[in-house]
């Protein structure tokens, strides 16, 4: 692979020498062409792209009719093209505006207005498809949002646009990262991205998912996107790396003719009126007198509290990306680079009673955090041999990804043209987090079991480290029998209260100091070569990805704190009958400091080769289909840490009376992996167009998902690993969609079917010495039935009505999941269920969008609904479902400055999104062992619910230049 490596960057380097001394066109010319045509004195037209307004439209493609060749108008709408001769015909398209022709005729200026489209079925997509065509055309469910659709939203992630995607499923609850995305089901009751492919410009933000290591890590939605492309299922099966679910690409602007540009400002007050500033800068235009050479930059910088306030910022960082493009005669090289390097926290779980009805627990508020205080900065170790480390909750979860890349583009003429998308980057991801596990009572055994004393008998004094006040006494003590035998243990009160006993009696919070330092290297890089042979094209590629990752998972400690919000944390001392006195937690309330680690050092190969070919049968019924084979190879080692028995009794300081960094670990023998799949995957399709204005397509397609990456870290031992299935996961679709554009209305109906086989399974769970490990994977299928709804109205010119909807019903065909007792194997067992309810999954969601224009004014309401859903999957309870209001108004001052206001969440419901069991860690982990009989055994449980954000207001303004 690295000599292939070589011979594309010798095959880059000289496609830029040929873009110097070849005649300037913003893209790739046309293999049709005559080469006569070819040596011509090119013409060289320019104008300007506006709206039916005479506002200026950024990002607009304007193609030679025929070819390949194109480029976009600038900030202001400004552009410039080398056509071939005066009767060449120019197509402008953007996204939701009517596509346009203009023949250039003898001027060399042509400006065009474009007319409001509300779906624009004739724009050009690059997404989903081998090769670019109308969406018309297109045999895919393909939703697009532009660039100004896009800022008028004002997500709270990249990942919170898709709600606005019908058959797409989004968890943004928890903030800018750790989302959930998936579509028609396929990933329903998972978290993460597993199924679906995030990319950006067409290549993935990275090629592995998980909850801990993933793409929203790294990546933001900000100026420099010019639309987003969302494909659900289908073809994303063979034309994105696994990704039976979905691909959804981030397309960047690129530079026009002219320096251009646009500076954003944004202020806000989230949660309980919490600070939130951000700038963005877009900016770009020709960097030579041809304008053949053209350059973007832009990026944004971000400082926030949070809805929920932990006294310190929640978010602070930013991005700067940049790209240069060279066309010349046959093609172009675009390259490309980002630099990223932000610090991101996200919402915890709070407190909930009432299973019938979910809510947060009495005293408990929906702008409450129960995340760590800053102040809780302290020095550990893992083992004898391993450097002293500062854990720092202010500095978050660190994330920077340096990345560059180079997107060829060339014509080689006969019909034949070739592409190459190549990218590296480079990603660190440092954690540094207090979160919460659960509320525990204080005279529960749970709680000494979570301090490591049980038998540890004496008096125990709780001090409130952030006032310094007492705050509980309590004793442990041996429950004997008549003969003076052990029967368990007691927990007497002896004096003192703790805040917010009404939720349960002497609550105390159980955090965990979560200290991660992952490494992610890699190589991404898509090949293609198409053929067009009178109406059909064929395409054939290689997919080549190459990751190394570096993964420690690292507990600094345990803590102890009041269940309420900004929790404080307890100091800990145990007085024994002898009168000696122990202290339990360092100086910031932290218990067994450097309580384990882990690491993996894993390499993942995959290389694929896929081909596609798409043949205009007759001018109305276009055929396209394609196959796909994955070979995805994981090798690497992992190891562990256990008690070292050599230490002294005293621990890291040696002093015994410290108990909190008594357990002094060493690393265990490594394990190792090397594990191959292959997979291949197929999909076909028939789109017929009726007319201009009405079409319909049907698609198959038999999906594959090789296991994860970080599944692989899931390991605690080589006899879990040798135990361990890794199975490759199957998803079957069937769809059809009816495409429908009238005077004032235009809708996409999309019935579907989706069937998924071996789904993986593990829980997280300890044996009786306090090790943690996962069980043996379990194996579950699924099947989904839907109807996906897309359609815009406008009654008048001044009002559009957008309505998005799904319709549902994802059963289990068979449901496994383990159901895990007392610590140890002894009584965990798989339960089973058919025909079940999917954990997560709503039979219905829908968002409804009317946007107002009046002149300079605007306004919108945007209201999302999410049906009710199974807690799990033995449909222990049902979260309910709920309604979010958004408002947004807008007034343009000038054609270049404008001002935005937006109120998220106006009404400020409480939705629930997601849950964690009763029970403290690692029971909260394991929704799915949460059975009914448990319930019913324990009805007034307090567990944990994740709300949606809370009611944010923010003002923002755009000006261009």
């Amino acid at each position: 692979m690295g000599s292939t490596l070589y011979l594309f960057s010798v095959g880059l380097s000289a496609a830029l020498c040929l873009g110097q001394t070849n005649q300037s066109l913003p893209t790739g010319s046309s293999a049709d062409l005559s080469v006569a045509s070819r040596r011509q004195q090119d013409l060289v037209v320019s104008g300007k792209v506006t709206d039916e307004k005479g506002e200026a439209l950024p990002g607009v493609s304007i193609v030679v009719k025929g070819t390949t060749w194109g480029t976009k108008s600038d900030v202001q709408g400004l552009y410039q093209l080398a056509v071939p001769n005066a009767g060449a015909v120019l197509v402008f398209s953007f996204v939701g505006y009517m596509a346009k022709e203009m023949t250039v005729g003898t001027g060399l200026t042509l400006n065009v207005a474009l007319d409001v489209d509300s779906r624009a079925l004739n724009e050009v997509i690059v997404t989903g498809v081998f090769d670019k065509r109308r969406r018309m055309e297109a045999s895919v469910g393909i939703t697009t949002l532009s660039s100004h659709q896009i800022q008028r939203l004002q997500p709270n992630s990249a990942a919170d646009l898709l709600k606005n995607v019908p058959g797409v499923y989004v968890n943004s609850s928890q903030g800018e990262i750790r989302n959930t995305v998936y579509s028609r089901g396929v990933g329903a009751g998972t978290s993460g991205y597993f199924y679906v492919s995030m990319q950006e410009d067409g290549l993935p933000v990275t090629n592995v998912s998980g909850t801990s290591l993933g793409p929203d890590y790294f990546l933001r939605a900000d100026a420099t996107i010019n639309r987003l492309e969302a494909v659900r299922g289908g073809s994303a099966a063979i034309t994105g790396p696994n990704a039976p679910g979905g691909i959804f690409n981030y397309v960047s602007k690129t530079g026009g003719a002219v320096l251009a540009g646009e500076m954003r400002a944004k202020f806000g007050l989230e949660g309980s009126a919490n600070p939130y500033y951000r700038a963005d800068l877009s900016l770009g235009g020709k960097l030579n007198r041809k304008g053949d050479l053209a350059f973007h930059l832009g990026g944004f910088y971000r400082y926030n509290n949070g809805v929920r306030y932990a006294g310190y910022p929640m978010n602070y960082g930013g991005q700067l990306k940049a790209n240069v493009v060279k066309t010349y005669r046959k093609g172009s090289v675009k390259l490309y680079g980002k630099f990223l390097n932000d610090h991101n926290s996200y919402l915890d779980f709070l407190p909930a009673r009432n299973f019938d009805k979910p809510g947060t627990a009495p005293g408990i508020r929906n702008t409450d955090t129960f995340a760590g205080p800053g102040s809780q900065v302290f020095d550990y170790k893992y083992s004898k041999a391993a450097p002293v480390r500062r854990f720092d909750p202010e500095n978050l979860i660190h994330a920077r990804d340096r990345a560059l890349g180079i997107d060829w583009q060339h014509e080689l003429g006969g019909g034949w043209s070739v592409s190459n998308n190549i990218k590296y980057t480079s990603k660190v991801l440092t954690w540094n987090s207090v979160l919460p596990l659960g509320i525990l009572s204080a005279n529960e055994l749970l709680t000494y079991y979570f301090m490591q004393s049980l038998g540890r008998f004496g008096t125990y004094n709780f001090t409130d480290l952030t006032t310094g006040q007492p705050a509980l006494t309590t004793m442990q003590l041996p429950r004997l029998g008549p003969n003076n035998e052990f029967l368990g243990f007691d927990f007497p009160v002896i004096k003192g209260q703790l805040p917010n006993s009404v939720i349960q009696p002497y609550p105390v919070l159980l955090q965990l100091a979560r200290s991660n330092d992952n490494k992610l290297n890699e190589v991404l890089d898509q090949f293609s070569v198409s053929k067009r042979v009178g109406k059909m094209t064929f395409t054939a590629g290689l997919y080549y990805g190459a990751s190394h990752m570096d993964y420690q998972e690292n507990v600094a400690g345990l803590a102890l704190s009041t269940a309420e919000n900004r929790p404080h944390p307890l100091g800990i001392s145990i007085t024994d009958f002898a009168g000696t006195t122990y202290q339990a937690t360092n100086p910031q309330g932290m218990l067994n400091t450097g309580g384990s680690f882990k690491s993996s050092d894993l390499r993942q190969k995959q290389l694929a080769f896929f081909f596609g070919h798409s043949w205009q049968i007759t001018d109305k019924l276009n055929l396209d289909y394609g196959f796909r084979y994955d070979h995805t190879r994981v090798k690497g080692s992992s190891l562990g840490s256990v008690t070292d028995s050599s230490a002294s009794a005293g621990g890291y300081d040696e002093n015994p009376l410290t108990l909190w960094d008594n357990a002094v670990n060493k690393a265990t023998a490594p394990w190792f992996t090397d594990n191959t799949i292959a997979t291949f995957s197929f999909s076909g399709a028939l789109n017929y167009q009726f007319q201009d204005n009405l079409a319909l397509y049907g698609r198959f397609s038999q999906g594959n998902k090789a296991p994860d990456l970080t599944l692989y870290t899931s390991a605690f031992s080589q006899d879990q690993v040798d135990k361990q299935l890794f199975k490759p996961e199957y998803v079957t679709q069937v769809e059809m969609g009816l495409k429908v554009k009238r005077d004032k209305l235009t809708a996409f109906i999309t019935p579907y079917y989706s069937r998924m086989t071996n789904l993986a399974t593990s829980a997280y769970v300890s044996d009786q010495n306090n090790n943690f490990y996962y069980t043996p994977n379990v194996y579950s299928s699924r099947q989904s039935y839907g109807l996906e709804l897309e359609g815009t109205y406008s009654p008048v010119s001044q009002l559009s009505i957008r309505a998005v909807a799904t319709l549902q019903r994802t059963r289990s065909i068979l449901s496994r999941s383990w159901v895990t007792g007392d610590p140890g194997a002894q009584d965990d067992r798989v339960e089973e269920v058919r025909g079940g309810r999917i954990a997560g999954t709503p039979d219905f969601m829908a968002t409804l969008t009317p946007t107002y224009t009046a002149g300079r004014f605007s306004a919108f309401v945007n209201y999302y609904y999410l049906g009710k859903r199974a807690a799990n999957n033995l449909e222990t309870f049902y979260l309910p479902g709920f309604g979010q209001t958004d408002l947004g108004l807008g007034y343009r001052f000038t054609k270049r400055l404008t001002l935005n206001g937006n109120i998220n969440n106006l009404f400020n419901k409480v939705g629930v999104m997601d849950w964690q069991a009763p029970g403290g860690f690692p029971n909260s982990g394991n929704t799915g062992g949460f059975t009914p009989a448990q319930r019913e055994g324990n009805p007034n449980a307090v567990f944990s619910i994740l709300p949606i954000q809370p009611r944010s207001l923010y003002l923002s303004a755009s000006y261009r230049f």
